[in-house]
């Protein structure tokens, strides 16, 4: 007999299984690409971003009883020229007034000291002369800028240890800058590059996940296709064992017909012998009927035929057959 149900399963899964799986390993690659370049963008981003450097701000002054001082520039760290956000600078003994600021690197800062009264949001004076400025350079982790009041020219810096003067810090600081532009145009290529990629994968696990949700409902409708036909299966199986069995009872049913016809041929053939004994012995002549047809009478002697003349199929279906 025919096997629907294993049948069906080997065609599900040969269809389905195998493209299914296919598909989740493309969908896992790609996704773990696109985190690789995802980590990849991130750190682009971050080298893009500027460090900050720790910058030690001394200043020696005197200033009178009540009196601090603040530093106020251009960088947020200095309060973006707003004095109410200024830092305050500490005393310490010799009239020496310090303050540390993070300030981001590759930069060019301007700003200046100014002596507070009280709560310090006024201003008592402001440092002489132009702005001081500051030029912070990639490369520099720590540095220490010795200003005075009169904002001379030649202020001490010291970067990582090494002493230097603003001016030529800030030439120093000019000689990078083209090499750093350089390296940020170049990471900015990488990162526009890097961006692209992204883009390209992201459509493509796109594409990826769609295939992999029509295979699962090509699977799901397999599946109840699959369900379906178990059930016409085990339909068609109910109606094969009752036809069967209908088969069965009808044959058996036949066969006592059979049976009894045969008993009833076996009676009507010794009654038709002992009639023509009857006649050879002298007993009374039978007659055919007036009504009977030609040679009727022939054959009621004919012991084998016998008046019923239909046999199995007279007794069967109730008529005479002609001899």
């Amino acid at each position: 007999s025919f096997d629907t149900n294993s049948y069906s399963s080997a065609t599900t899964s040969s269809q389905f299984g195998g493209g299914a799986r296919q598909q989740q390993q493309q969908q896992q690659q790609g996704s773990t690409a696109l985190a690789s370049l995802d980590q990849g963008s991130a750190a682009l981003k971050a080298k893009e971003q500027p460090k900050t450097v720790a910058v030690r701000f001394w200043l020696k002054f005197h200033v009178d009883y009540g009196q601090t001082i603040r530093i106020i520039g251009g960088h947020e760290a200095m309060g973006a020229w707003n004095l109410t956000k200024a830092p305050f600078l500490r005393w310490s003994e010799g009239d020496l007034w310090n303050v540390t600021l993070e300030v981001s690197a590759g930069g060019v800062y301007e700003y200046k000291y100014v002596v507070v009264e009280g709560d310090g949001t006024v201003a008592a004076s402001w440092q002489r002369g132009a702005n001081n400025v500051l030029a912070l350079q990639l490369n520099d982790e720590e540095v220490e800028v010795y200003d005075n009041w009169k904002n001379s020219p030649g202020a001490l810096v010291l970067v990582d240890g090494q002493e230097i003067t603003r001016e030529r810090k800030l030439l120093a600081w000019a000689a990078d800058m083209s090499l750093q532009r350089s390296e940020l145009r170049r990471t900015r290529m990488e990162l526009a590059q890097a961006r692209e990629e992204i883009r390209v994968l992201r459509a493509e696990l796109s594409v990826l996940r769609m295939e992999v949700s029509e295979a699962n409902i090509a699977r799901a409708a397999a599946e109840a296709r699959q369900l379906e036909l178990e059930r016409n299966n085990s339909a068609l199986r109910l109606e094969i064992a009752a036809s069967q069995a209908s088969a069965r009872s009808t044959m058996e049913e036949a066969a006592r017909l059979l049976n009894d016809l045969s008993d009833d041929d076996s009676i009507g053939g010794v009654s038709s012998s002992g009639g023509s004994s009857g006649i050879s012995s002298g007993g009374p002549p039978t007659y055919a009927s007036a009504n009977a047809p030609a040679g009727a009478g022939s054959s009621s002697s004919n012991g084998s035929h016998g008046s019923g003349g239909g046999g199995m199929f007279g007794s069967l279906f109730g008529f005479n057959m002609p001899g």
